[in-house]
C-alpha cells in the first residue's frame, strides 16, 4: 500500500514541478497511541516506518511531514527528522502548547518551518495571543535563526509539567551547557529560599531558544529559568551583562533594562549552589508572554 501511494504522488508531484518547480511535502496522519495495527489509521502513508519506500518509489516529494496533536511532540518530532529529511510541521497545535512546539522545531531540530492547524481562522481569540508573540518575535529574528541552524549555534528546550512531565532540560552550545527549567516555586536546603526546584503547574508549558552570537547568548523564552554550567565541568559561570529589549521589523535590537540583583539572582542557598557547581545566578522568563534577553558571561 505505501509503495503504490508513494508512486501516484510521486507522478502527481512530477507533473506539477513540470509547471512549476516548488518543493513538495507530503501531510502525515501519524500512528495514534490506541492503533494497535494498519488499518487502524491511514495506513501506507508516509508515517515515519514508511519512509524507505517513500524514499524510494517518490523521488519528487522533497519532505515526509508529520502533522503532530499527540503531547509528547519531541519524541514524534524526532521520527520525521532522519536520513536527511527536511525538518517541516505542516500541521500542528496552536496556543502555549504550539509555540513551544515551534520553538523547539526551529531551535531543536532544525525546521523550516510549523503551521498550526486553522490559525487564520481563529488567530485573534485571546488563546492565540501567546502563540502570535512568539511568532512575530521570531520573525523579527528569522535571518538570525537561519544562519544559526546552518552555523550549528542555536538549540532549543522544550518543558511540560504533566503528560509527559518534563521540568528539565539542557542545551550545550561551545563552551556552555545551558540548564533550563519549568518556571516552579518551593523551598530547599534547609529552608532556603530560591526559585528552581520545588513545586510545578501540571498545566505549565515553557519553552525558550537559544542563539550564541559572538559577544554572547540571545534568547528567547517563555515561563523557563535558565542556568549555566561549564560544558568541559571546570570552574564557574557567571553573569556579566543581561538585558532586556526588542527587535524591530528590521531585525534591529532595541535595548532596555540591564538586569542585575535579585532580577538575575535565582538561588540564594549560595554554599548548596555552588557545591552544584552553580553561581546561583540565571534568567527568569515569565508567562505567558515569551521574552528577549540578551547575556554575557564570564568564566571563573
Amino acid at each position: 500500500m505505501a509503495w503504490n501511494y508513494a508512486s501516484y504522488m510521486n507522478s502527481i508531484a512530477a507533473a506539477g514541478k513540470a509547471e512549476y518547480p516548488l518543493p513538495t511535502f507530503v501531510n502525515a496522519w501519524i500512528v495514534q497511541p490506541e492503533d494497535t495495527r494498519p488499518g487502524n489509521y491511514p495506513s501506507g502513508g508516509p508515517q515515519a516506518q514508511n519512509h524507505d519506500i517513500w524514499r524510494a518509489a517518490a523521488p519528487h516529494i522533497d519532505i515526509l511531514s508529520p502533522d503532530i496533536y499527540l503531547n509528547d511532540f519531541p519524541q514524534q518530532l524526532a521520527l520525521y527528522t532522519r536520513a536527511g529529511n527536511p525538518v517541516f510541521v505542516p500541521e500542528s497545535r496552536s496556543g502555549q502548547n504550539g509555540a513551544a512546539n515551534a520553538a523547539y522545531a526551529i531551535g531543536a531540530m532544525g525546521a523550516i518551518g510549523y503551521s498550526p492547524f486553522g490559525f487564520e481562522r481563529n488567530c485573534d481569540d485571546d488563546t492565540n495571543a501567546t502563540f502570535r508573540d512568539f511568532y512575530h518575535k521570531a520573525g523579527c529574528i528569522a535571518g538570525q535563526i537561519l544562519s544559526a541552524q546552518a552555523e550549528g549555534r542555536i538549540g532549543a528546550a522544550w518543558l511540560k509539567g504533566d503528560n509527559p512531565m518534563k521540568v528539565k532540560d539542557e542545551i550545550i552550545l561551545g563552551d556552555v551547557r545551558i540548564q533550563c527549567e519549568l518556571v516552579s516555586s518551593g523551598m530547599r536546603n534547609g529552608g532556603a529560599p530560591q526559585l528552581t526546584g520545588g513545586t510545578y503547574d501540571p498545566e505549565a508549558i515553557g519553552y525558550v531558544v537559544a542563539i550564541r552570537q559572538e559577544e554572547g547568548f540571545l534568547f528567547l523564552g517563555s515561563n523557563v529559568r535558565v542556568t549555566f554550567l561549564p560544558a568541559d565541568g571546570k570552574g564557574y559561570v557567571g553573569l556579566a551583562k543581561v538585558t532586556e529589549g526588542v527587535f524591530d521589523q528590521q531585525g534591529q535590537w532595541k535595548e532596555g533594562r540591564w538586569l542585575n540583583g535579585d532580577e538575575i539572582q535565582l538561588r540564594y542557598d549560595l554554599l548548596y549552589a555552588v557545591d552544584e557547581g552553580f553561581s546561583g545566578q540565571g534568567l527568569n522568563f515569565g508567562r505567558p508572554e515569551p521574552a528577549f534577553l540578551k547575556v554575557e558571561l564570564f568564566r571563573y
